[in-house]
C-alpha cells in the first residue's frame, strides 16, 4: 500500500502545472493601533489597502484592489491564553487577476 502511494505521489510531483500567466505588481500597506484597556483586556484597530498593476502598465499603483478596516478586542484570562473576537469590513474592486 505505501509503494503505491509512494507511485502515486510521485508521478503527481513530476506533472507540470500552469497558473496565472500575467506577471502583475503589486503593493499591500497596514496600519495597526493598539491600547491597553487595563492588565486583561486590548483593543486594536486596522487599516490597510492593497494595489496592483494591470497587464498593460508596470506601475504597482495603478489600481485600487482593496480597502479594509478591522475592530479587535482582545482578552487574556492568563498568560498562556488569549480570546479574540473583531469585526471587519473589506472592500474588493477592480482585480485584474479576476478580469
Amino acid at each position: 500500500m505505501r509503494i503505491k502511494i509512494l507511485l502515486l505521489f510521485l508521478l503527481l510531483l513530476n506533472l507540470n502545472s500552469y497558473s496565472q500567466t500575467d506577471k502583475l505588481n503589486q503593493f499591500w500597506n497596514e496600519y495597526a493601533f493598539t491600547k491597553d484597556i487595563n492588565q486583561n483586556w486590548v483593543i486594536q484597530a486596522d487599516a490597510g489597502l492593497n494595489t496592483s498593476s494591470i497587464p498593460d502598465s508596470r506601475n504597482m499603483f495603478h489600481n485600487l484592489t482593496q480597502v479594509y478596516l478591522r475592530a479587535w478586542i482582545h482578552y487574556y484570562p492568563s498568560q498562556r491564553w488569549k480570546l479574540s473576537a473583531f469585526i471587519a469590513y473589506f472592500h474588493n474592486s477592480n482585480v485584474p487577476e479576476l478580469n
